[in-house]
């Protein structure tokens, strides 16, 4: 269960650029460049609930792994998702509007690595344990 645990935010690349290229406007941007977030990622049953919570916006989802569900993401889009994976890592699928973006989860030594990528954008947040 590596994956398991709270996680709060050290580190993002590119967060800016990746926000623009899913359509996010320049005000929510701005305020989510600010923003600290702190994610708690948990095993229930067959799930795995990824509970992101910052003062600006907040997500709370539980995902079945391989079951698409409609999921609105804290920038707003309605979004049909998928979790591939596990505890040890796992990738969600994000698909609106004939887009698509994935956002894989990883233990990197000490640290979770979230690697978000829509088209040639790519961006990098690095978290640490609370």
């Amino acid at each position: 269960m590596a994956l398991a645990g709270k996680w709060k935010l050290d580190k993002n690349e590119n967060f800016d650029e990746y926000m623009k290229k899913v359509g996010v406007g320049w005000v929510l941007r701005k305020a989510g460049a600010t923003v600290s977030s702190t994610t708690e990622i948990t095993q229930e049953g067959n799930g795995i609930r990824v509970n992101t919570q910052s003062t600006v916006k907040s997500a709370n989802v539980l995902f079945v792994p391989g079951v698409e569900q409609d999921v609105t993401t804290m920038d707003g889009r309605k979004v049909k998702s998928t979790l591939n994976g596990d505890m040890n890592s796992f990738i969600i699928v994000e698909k609106w509007d004939g887009r698509e973006t994935t956002l894989k989860w990883e233990l990197v030594g000490e640290e979770v690595h979230l690697t978000l990528t829509c088209d040639e954008v790519v961006c990098k947040r690095t978290h640490k344990r609370c």
